[in-house]
């Protein structure tokens, strides 16, 4: 919902207020709404209304989807990124013809610190050279709904990259891909992956496949029974981003995946919180261990946080302390030496 006021005549505290009353009217036990607000505050009382409440909504639409955030205020930048995400958007099928997406690689190691798999990461680089960054793009494609063809491209890309590495020193390095929620919505993804495996010939276990906690969770992919389908199908399934939003045991107890994939922001939290994180990383890498998954820690920073990790009985650590994603012939030219290139 829209809102204007006068400059100077808005107060943070009232439209809380009015947003948990209007809750609290509505709110039943068979149903939950989630209410998001756009404010514009008016500063030139001669700009039309429909613009006044434009502006409020492009504020309200900056946070839909966004279950902690309830309103939001317009500003003038807020504008520019809603005009230079449009850009975005309508550039894309070009750029995606043109050959400006690619894929980047970033290391996974086991214990011994040696490279194993690798996670495939979109990059868009423009004719310039300009490199538009996947925290621009990959939203405004999510947005859009044109997040499944970037995903289609990425995960070809991936097949095409397995079944070079086939029959050279590289063929036991296996590869893991990003399935967006919106994915599911608007393809089959298990006869997707499956067809590709097939056309390539290569081997399914090694083309790992990362589905978040939360699309793990929607009635969408529980119904079409998605994840049982790519799992029979040989596929190694990984639960991506655990520990990052709502994370539910009954994940862990009911989905027929082989990986869990850790994000360890508990261990960069504050020192007043880092104990009780801590806690939190070991518990849930002992419950994966005791059910036969394999751990993979992401976003390892530091050599303190490796070590730790390893400790804890962490399979596979990822993270800019060994590497930043790079370009294919650079992961080559990078980790070759491990695999006698």
């Amino acid at each position: 919902m829209p809102f204007f006021c006068r400059a100077g005549a808005y107060e943070e505290k009232n439209l809380k207020k009015l947003l948990k009353d209007i809750f609290l009217a509505v709110e039943k036990d068979i149903y939950h709404i989630q209410i998001h607000a756009g404010v514009y505050a008016v500063t030139d009382p001669d700009i039309p209304v429909p613009i006044m409440i434009n502006h409020a909504d492009m504020a309200r639409k900056s946070i839909t989807g966004k279950a902690n955030r309830r309103f939001a205020c317009y500003n003038p930048k807020l504008m520019k990124e809603l005009i230079r995400g449009q850009r975005l958007v309508n550039m894309f099928k070009g750029a995606l013809e043109r050959g400006e997406f690619t894929i980047y690689l970033q290391p996974q190691v086991n214990r011994d610190k040696r490279v194993v798999s690798a996670e495939v990461l979109a990059r868009w680089i423009t004719p310039d050279g300009t490199a538009i960054s996947p925290a621009e793009f990959i939203p405004v494609l999510e947005d859009s709904g044109q997040i499944v063809e970037l995903d289609r491209f990425i995960w070809e890309e991936s097949a095409r990259l397995l079944k070079t590495w086939m029959g050279t020193p590289l063929e036991p390095l296996t590869i893991s891909v990003n399935v967006s929620p919106q994915d599911f919505e608007y393809m089959d993804v298990a006869a997707t992956f499956i067809s590709l495996a097939d056309t390539y010939g290569i081997d399914r276990e090694k083309l790992k496949i990362e589905i978040t906690e939360s699309s793990i969770l929607s009635r969408r992919v529980k119904e079409s029974h998605v994840i049982d389908r790519l799992a029979d199908a040989g596929f190694n399934l990984e639960i991506d981003d655990f520990g990052k939003g709502y994370s539910s045991l009954n994940t862990l107890k009911d989905i027929n995946a082989r990986t869990l994939k850790l994000d360890i922001a508990f261990l960069q939290m504050t020192d007043k919180d880092k104990k009780r994180g801590e806690v939190i990383i070991e518990s849930v890498i002992q419950m994966g261990k005791c059910l036969g998954m394999h751990i993979v820690a992401e976003g390892v920073e530091t050599v303190r946080e490796r070590d730790y990790l390893i400790h804890l009985g962490c399979d596979y650590l990822q993270g800019y302390l060994f590497s930043w994603p790079v370009p294919v012939p650079g992961f080559v030219e990078k980790f070759g030496w491990q695999f006698g290139l």
